[in-house]
């Protein structure tokens, strides 16, 4: 008899792939922004989080809608802290010097998703959290508190209808734009431990039905098990970081191994494996700075030329680091 110590999770296969001449849109919480620096590290068409790590569906949607229409930026509710501006409506990673300064960069960055936005054919959308705050003074949700007291905001959460409701609204104008759009959604796999267990509980259970949900609606909607893979297949702490609640390193490149296996043809995960090797290469760490050194820097040089020869890529980060290794503009990580 076999014995299985172990609850494996296969995901749904679409019957579409991501390649490298896909284009990819990474928006929401946590694994969007890791699964983000995956497809960059392999140089695979990526724009992850432009505005920031957004939590819940109705901020993603709420700033999409915004972009894609061409209106000015609304900066409203607007906060100072240490003599910068943000806005509620937006992440902590837009803010500016003046509240005209804060509306360009914002103004900006939608500029930026108008213009390139019909070129992605792939949108991935995690969902971190069914709870939203809503700002008490002008009754709009927010997208983060920024410090602000929690006092001045009422704690709601939404319900599945709602999410399904705003997913099922992001879906409907990016297909407007570019019908043959696919979607990818996640639950992240991180647990709000300051909404209690019991109430992060409750607020992915929310977020998952809704996505079975949207699942029902076509072939262009599809789901990845991030949370279920975190929760189930990795059950065990030494998968976590210090902190109990965020996947480790090593627990992250398992997730994105099966996601690379359901979403990547074959062709794309032995490229990805050959730029791995390389990059991996780049991040050795010497122990003298000679003529050893030299020649792995020039092995390094044939595996940029033949990767490139012969999936016709261009890796001019790579290139352009190994020769300023070379020239020692750059030092060698160290550890």
């Amino acid at each position: 008899m076999s014995l299985t110590f172990r609850t494996e999770i296969q995901p749904r296969l679409p019957d579409w792939r991501i390649t490298h001449q896909t284009p990819v849109l990474s928006l929401g919480s946590c694994f969007a922004e890791r699964a983000g620096e995956k497809l960059y590290r392999y140089h695979m068409p990526v724009s992850v989080n432009p505005w920031g790590t957004l939590f819940h569906p109705l901020a993603i949607e709420d700033i999409l809608t915004e972009a894609l229409s061409g209106k000015l930026a609304d900066i409203q509710p607007l906060i100072e802290h240490y003599e910068m501006y943000y806005s509620l409506r937006f992440p902590s990673a837009l803010y500016g010097n003046t509240p005209e300064n804060l509306q360009e960069n914002i103004q900006e960055t939608h500029r930026y998703i108008s213009e390139v936005f019909p070129q992605f054919r792939y949108i991935l959308i995690t969902l971190g959290t069914a709870w939203v705050y809503r700002h008490r003074q002008t009754g709009r949700l927010v997208a983060s508190c920024h410090k602000v007291p929690l006092r001045e905001f009422d704690k709601i959460l939404l319900t599945p209808d709602q999410v399904v409701q705003s997913v099922g609204e992001i879906i409907a104008q990016t297909r407007a734009i570019r019908s043959d759009i696919r979607f990818i959604l996640t639950v992240s796999p991180v647990r709000h431990t300051k909404d209690t267990l019991e109430l992060n509980a409750v607020s992915k259970s929310v977020l998952r039905y809704a996505c079975h949900q949207l699942t029902e609606i076509g072939r262009e909607v599809a789901y990845f098990p991030a949370y279920e893979i975190m929760m189930d297949d990795l059950r065990d702490y030494r998968f976590y970081t210090s902190d109990h609640i965020h996947p480790s390193e090593e627990a992250i490149d398992y997730i994105w191994e099966v996601f690379s296996n359901a979403f990547f043809a074959p062709e794309t995960i032995a490229l990805n494996e050959a730029i791995d090797s390389l990059v991996s290469g780049l991040e050795h760490r010497p122990r003298i700075l000679g003529k050893a050194w030299l020649k792995h820097l020039d092995r390094l040089e044939e595996q940029v030329e033949k990767i490139s020869h012969a999936w016709n890529i261009r890796l001019d980060r790579e290139w352009e680091q190994i020769q300023q290794l070379k020239a020692g503009l750059i030092s060698p990580p160290h550890a």
